[in-house]
């Protein structure tokens, strides 16, 4: 778990009952805490639920395009790029170029929205008179 220092503000708010509060940069939520050591301590339920990937580019090495994208669980990981596996406009050998480190939140359950007018409210009316 990582604290809530490496992201939040410098100093936390004091607020008029006394305690201090500060806002997670990453995903909004209020942290308030007696002092303002404990809330730079505290970390944030989003810290909890996101892994971090990371995302090694590729590209020629005679043209410099950028020739597609590799995930890699940890930076000193050891990539082998295959000889075949060359530049399609220029036939140039792949190099890793970047090295991307990404957040990745779990996915959520997807909600299904009904749509229209709920049952039983729509009245049927002709000339503004109930039928």
């Amino acid at each position: 778990m990582t604290g809530h220092a490496k992201a939040a503000s410098i100093e936390p708010r004091r607020v008029t009952s006394g305690n201090y509060t500060d806002t997670c940069e990453d995903c909004g939520a209020t942290i308030v805490a007696a002092t303002a050591d404990e809330v730079l301590g505290a970390s944030c339920a989003c810290h909890q639920q996101r892994t971090t990937q990371h995302l090694v580019e590729l590209a020629c090495l005679m043209c410099g395009r950028a020739v597609g994208t590799l995930t890699v669980a940890r930076v000193d990981a050891r990539i082998l790029i295959p000889r075949g596996l060359r530049c399609d406009p220029c036939g140039g050998q792949l190099v890793v170029s970047d090295v991307f480190a990404v957040s990745v939140y779990p996915n959520l359950p997807r909600m299904h929205v009904k749509r229209g007018r709920p049952p039983g409210t729509h009245q049927e009316s002709t000339n503004g008179q109930a039928a």
